[in-house]
């Protein structure tokens, strides 16, 4: 059973994979537009400086935490029904696909990587592909909304990096028929083949961040070496805060 929780003012849609796989479907299959996106630990530092951006996650269906940092957060500040699962969009995106890849339901992906548009163009029969184009094609698109009206694709994977895909997502609801867009940041490369994720030792101790850090230090130590107390910081003061205001209560 699913369970939403609200933390600064986002709603956050807690569940298990084959929960929200499942919604996913029955979004397809109802043709019920449904606008997914998902938050972590620098997404959520990002949301709290930005206010536009936290206006923009009002119009998502649905905003999942991703990641064993907002995980423990969320689970530290509430408390979860003991079927609410850890979801990282790793392996969200690759068991959808499996999942997908058994209807024959059309994918469209719009990534960053022109090694990803490759991959996936000559794999589109195992990824179900619609049509694929990366983010220096879209820029040069105008029609894309009625490129995707015309394919009619049943499920879209946007891939840009936070706030620009949550910015064309938004776009694409409005201009298209598409059942369900997803913000997927870097799971198209994942999905493609072209991320090679960490072992699986790595990941089961839920040390992914860690590695990305030791291994991509210059891309990444912002992100963790400053973002992560900031965000344990922030946590702190909501927990602080909130509990003020229910013994003032």
């Amino acid at each position: 059973m699913a369970q939403t929780v609200t933390l600064d003012n986002i709603k956050y849609y807690c569940t298990t994979y084959d929960e929200l796989i499942e919604l996913i479907l029955n979004s397809i299959a109802e043709r019920k537009q449904t606008l997914i996106t998902y938050i972590n630990q620098y997404v959520f530092n990002y949301s709290v400086d930005n206010l536009s951006f936290k206006e923009l996650l009002q119009n998502f269906d649905i905003v999942h935490p991703d990641g064993t940092g907002i995980y423990n957060a969320l689970k530290f500040l509430y408390k979860f029904q003991t079927k609410i699962q850890r979801i990282n969009g790793s392996d969200l995106y690759p068991k959808l696909i499996e999942r997908i890849s058994k209807t024959g339901h059309k994918i469209f992906y719009i990534g960053g990587i022109e090694q990803t548009k490759i991959v996936i163009d000559s794999n589109s029969e195992k990824f179900c592909s619609a049509g694929v184009i990366s983010n220096s094609g879209f820029k040069k698109n105008t029609d894309i909304g009625k490129r995707l009206n015309l394919v009619s694709p049943e499920i879209v994977f946007v891939g840009l990096g936070t706030p620009y895909q949550e910015e064309i997502a938004v776009m694409l609801k409005q201009e298209t028929k598409v059942p369900v867009i997803i913000c997927c940041g870097s799971g198209i490369d994942i999905i493609a083949g072209s991320y090679k994720r960490p072992p699986v030792l790595i990941r089961n101790l839920h040390l992914e961040w860690l590695y990305k850090l030791i291994f991509d230090f210059n891309r990444t130590w912002k992100r963790y070496v400053i973002g992560i107390p900031v965000f344990i910081f922030k946590i702190l003061y909501y927990k602080i805060t909130s509990q003020s205001k229910k013994n003032s209560g």
